[in-house]
């Protein structure tokens, strides 16, 4: 994986452990929106590994995401459409 990849990588856990810390003090809100710039981040790391590119948008990282992942058994439906 290259290292810019991993960095989006290590941006999805700091976002998800944010998030886990956030939701036992009634941060309900807050933990949703760090929960969902996790799955931002980690969706666009393989994005990145494999075309080279970024997706700017909620919309471009999921049709990018959905049709890297289409056929690859490693990543159910559940994750891929995030």
């Amino acid at each position: 994986m290259s290292a810019e990849a991993d960095v989006y990588l290590q941006k999805a856990h700091r976002c998800l452990t944010n998030a886990q810390t956030m939701i036992p003090v009634g941060l309900t809100e807050d933990a949703g929106r760090n929960a969902y710039r996790a799955a931002f981040h980690a969706a666009q790391a393989p994005i990145l590994e494999r075309t080279g590119r970024e997706a700017k948008t909620h919309c471009g990282i999921r049709s990018k995401f959905l049709r890297l992942t289409r056929d690859e058994a490693g990543f159910p439906v559940e994750l891929r459409r995030f």
